[in-house]
C-alpha cells in the first residue's frame, strides 16, 4: 500500500512539474511576441518625417535589434559577455533599400531621454560593416530638406523650404503653393 501511495505522489509531482514548465514556456512565448518598446510621441513624429523623406526610395524600420541586420558583423564571440551586451542593444531607426531590404543607414534619434543609446563600440562596428550611422537631434526633425540631403545625398533635393517655413516637394516649388509664391 505504501508503494502505491508513493508512486501516486511521484506521478502527481511529475505531472505538476511538466505542467508548470509548459505554462512557463507559454508565458515566455506570449511575452516575447509583444513589442517591448513603443515609440514616444516625438519618435512617432520623427518616424513620420523619415517616411516622408524616404518615400518610394527606402523603407524605415524602428526599434530594430542589432543582431537582426545581416550586414552587422560583431567582432566578438557568441559566447562572450560583450556579445550579450551588443545583442541587447537596439537601433532607433534603420533605413533599408526597397528591393532587397539591405540596410543603408542607422539613425540614432537624439530627442528623447532613452536609456538605449548607441555606444561608441557599436558605432565603430557599424562603420566597419559599411553601415552609415547618423545621430539626428530633435531640433532637425521638421527640416525635411536637411534630412533628405543627409540620408540621400546622391539624389536631387526633393523638398524646398518656402519663406513662411512650409516645406513642399521640389516639383511643386516653382508653382504657386496656396497663394504663396516662391
Amino acid at each position: 500500500m505504501d508503494v502505491e501511495l508513493l508512486s501516486l505522489i511521484v506521478f502527481v509531482l511529475v505531472v505538476l512539474l511538466i505542467l508548470s514548465f509548459v505554462i512557463y514556456r507559454m508565458y515566455l512565448h506570449i511575452k516575447g511576441s509583444q513589442p517591448c518598446v513603443s515609440l514616444t510621441a516625438s519618435q512617432k513624429y520623427f518616424y513620420g518625417s523619415l517616411c516622408q523623406v524616404s518615400a518610394r526610395r527606402a523603407l524605415v524600420l524602428s526599434n530594430v535589434n542589432i543582431m537582426q541586420l545581416s550586414s552587422f558583423q560583431p567582432c566578438c564571440s557568441r559566447w562572450s559577455s560583450d556579445y550579450r551586451k551588443i545583442k541587447a542593444q537596439k537601433f532607433d531607426f534603420v533605413i533599408c533599400r526597397l528591393g532587397d531590404f539591405k540596410p543603408l543607414a542607422v539613425i540614432e534619434y537624439e530627442g528623447d531621454k532613452s536609456p538605449n543609446k548607441l555606444t561608441d563600440d557599436i558605432e565603430k562596428i557599424c562603420i566597419e560593416s559599411r553601415l552609415q550611422v547618423h545621430r539626428i537631434a530633435a531640433s532637425s526633425v521638421a527640416r525635411l530638406d536637411e534630412l533628405d540631403g543627409l540620408l540621400f545625398p546622391a539624389d536631387v533635393a526633393r523638398f524646398v523650404r518656402l519663406d513662411n517655413g512650409l516645406q513642399v516637394p521640389a516639383r511643386c516649388a516653382s508653382k504657386d503653393v496656396e497663394g504663396v509664391k516662391v
